[in-house]
């Protein structure tokens, strides 16, 4: 009796996991065609070239439920430079006044959260320049080359410090395919961009530091 007790129970636990990994492939899903679709946001506002000090801040909001033995959490990012917010998507690197593409991720109770990097001085002209040539419109991967991507290599470039590893955990499902093959399955409508296969983002965090002037 006590054997058909636990076979129910794990049977019960491997149910209850298939249904997260397929509500968070759903979720993924809809976020792919939302970050490939969605129109582009205002575009950078033209300035002096000059070395000034900025006001950084990160800004990450969860979406999607986590994984039940990975713990696996998509994330959203996005880079705030003073009043002015910086992210990437399928239109490229974009701006917009405030944190305004996290407004969709806030449904069922879900925060942003800040992380505050204080004033650093740099010039914001050519962090523009830099980051629109290595994060360009059509190379944007929910899996190898996305938002997370784009604020580590901004949050390098401008402080020298690498934001936490949990946010780019999606990249890490991409590089370690094999042993997440059912995840991937539930991915249902992703498609890799072959744009974005020989992307990494450790180079291209350091390529874009050693361009800071």
């Amino acid at each position: 009796m006590a054997m058909v007790v636990g076979s129910r129970r794990r049977a019960g636990s491997l149910s209850k996991a298939k249904n997260a990994m397929t509500d968070f492939g759903r979720q993924l899903r809809d976020e792919t065609m939302r970050r490939l679709k969605s129109p582009a946001l205002s575009s950078p506002k033209p300035m002096m070239r000059a070395n000034v000090k900025h006001h950084v801040q990160l800004l990450v909001t969860p979406f999607g439920p986590a994984m039940p033995t990975s713990g696996l959490q998509g994330y959203h990012t996005s880079v705030l430079i003073d009043d002015t917010e910086y992210t990437f998507s399928g239109n490229g690197v974009t701006t917009a006044n405030g944190p305004m593409s996290h407004v969709p991720h806030r449904a069922g109770g879900k925060s942003t959260v800040s992380q505050d990097y204080g004033q650093w001085e740099f010039d914001l002209r050519a962090f523009e320049a830099i980051m629109s040539r290595e994060f360009g419109p059509g190379t944007y991967d929910l899996l190898r080359k996305n938002c997370n991507s784009f604020s580590e290599c901004a949050i390098f470039y401008i402080t020298g410090r690498h934001t936490d590893s949990k946010l780019r955990s999606l990249e890490g499902l991409a590089q370690t395919a094999d042993r997440y093959t059912s995840v991937l399955q539930v991915l249902a409508g992703y498609r890799p961009n072959p744009r974005a296969e020989d992307f990494d983002v450790e180079r291209a965090a350091m390529n874009v530091r050693v361009q800071r002037c």
